[in-house]
């Protein structure tokens, strides 16, 4: 219920903003945004599973890199055997969500680097 009062309230608020004379460029600081938040390395718990780039994501079981789109918050992979979709990306603080093929949430969390 409370997520619905908050839905309305943004609906209300953003309908009193003045139109954007490109909506394209809406679009595009939403991406280059979410791109941002996504940049580092995520993995499990434990060991780190991919190294997003500003171009590529490396994956560290591959020893390979491949080129990646977002599409809204679609993040698509170009594999050379398929294409990849990790569907509703999103970052919150240091954990990434994104929802698998059968529709399931998944988790990844941010690695940081350590000093020694």
């Amino acid at each position: 219920m409370k997520f619905l009062y908050c839905s309305i309230f943004v609906l209300f608020i953003s309908c009193n903003d003045q139109p954007q004379s490109n909506n394209i460029s809406n679009k595009l600081t939403h991406n280059d945004t979410l791109k941002n938040k996504l940049l580092g390395q995520w993995g499990d718990l434990e060991n780190p599973m991919w190294d997003i780039r500003s171009d590529s994501i490396y994956y560290f079981e591959r020893s390979a890199a491949y080129p990646y789109e977002l599409i809204n918050n679609d993040f698509i992979i170009y594999l050379p055997e398929s294409k990849g979709i990790l569907r509703n990306i999103r970052v919150n603080k240091d954990t990434l969500f994104f929802l698998d093929e059968q529709g399931l949430t998944v988790k990844g969390y941010r690695f940081k680097n350590k000093k020694k």
